[in-house]
């Protein structure tokens, strides 16, 4: 009996590190750039929060030796973005929109004067992905609700990107192509777990189109972690907030 335990034990610590490592990353976005000061020399140390105005939640990061910033691990949504540093007055801009692995550019220029002076920079960043050279579309919340949905499966919108056409087959749920790929090579993840079928690589999993914030097809110059795609990649990310769903079409 204290043998099963174990080997119960045991076996439930393997499952919950494994699920921690196959935790997705390519659902959240960052925010970078660099701080400078009024004679355009960069600014060491400082202090960056990126807030969530949905849920409160404060990303934070700092300036290195050379002025760089990041701020990682952001999930989509509209964040206010701070910096603080001794000496400058805070500047802040409000309403930076993430989409899921946006990489958005925000460079600050500080002015001298006391940290509880706040200044509002009023000019917004690019909506454009700039920072890399990934093509494809994102389909957000008001399109999933406005435009007309067939048999309510949210990814019919998925042919809105181009590039992206109904497969030739009809034995897969997900049945389309990207860039001529055959729609029986997909991969789906569901919170970075592997959720497809063994023989056709079809959808074992599909989220209510209620439960769907957004999602984002990606159809060529993506990151190498998506490796195994041929013809797209597909994420998509639900109003819960922390569970994200990436689907990957080969």
């Amino acid at each position: 009996m204290r043998l099963a335990l174990r080997s119960l034990f045991f076996l439930a610590v393997i499952t919950l590190i494994s699920a921690i490592s196959a935790w997705p990353q390519a659902t959240t976005g960052s925010i970078y750039g660099q701080i400078l000061d009024p004679s355009s020399a960069v600014v060491a140390g400082a202090n960056v929060s990126a807030r969530n105005q949905s849920t409160g939640v404060s990303y934070p990061g700092a300036s290195d030796g050379v002025g760089n910033y990041a701020v990682y691990g952001l999930p989509p949504g509209v964040y206010d973005v701070t910096v603080e540093k001794e000496g400058f007055e805070t500047a802040s801009i409000k309403s930076v929109r993430i989409v899921i692995d946006q990489k958005q550019l925000i460079n600050f220029a500080l002015k001298l004067g006391a940290v509880s002076t706040i200044e509002t920079v009023t000019a917004a960043p690019t909506l454009l992905q700039t920072e890399s050279s990934e093509t494809g579309e994102v389909i957000q919340s008001h399109d999933i609700l406005n435009l007309p949905l067939e048999g309510r499966t949210f990814y019919d919108l998925t042919r809105l990107t181009a590039g992206v056409t109904a497969g030739s087959g009809n034995t897969n749920s997900f049945n389309f192509s990207v860039n001529g790929q055959r729609e029986y090579s997909n991969s789906v993840q569901i919170d970075g777990i592997e959720s497809t079928t063994n023989r056709t690589q079809d959808i074992t999993a599909t989220p209510s189109v209620d439960a769907v914030e957004e999602f984002k097809v990606s159809t060529s110059g993506y990151s190498a972690e998506f490796g195994r795609s041929a013809g797209g990649e597909v994420s998509i990310q639900t109003k819960g907030g922390h569970q994200r769903l990436a689907w990957r079409c080969l």
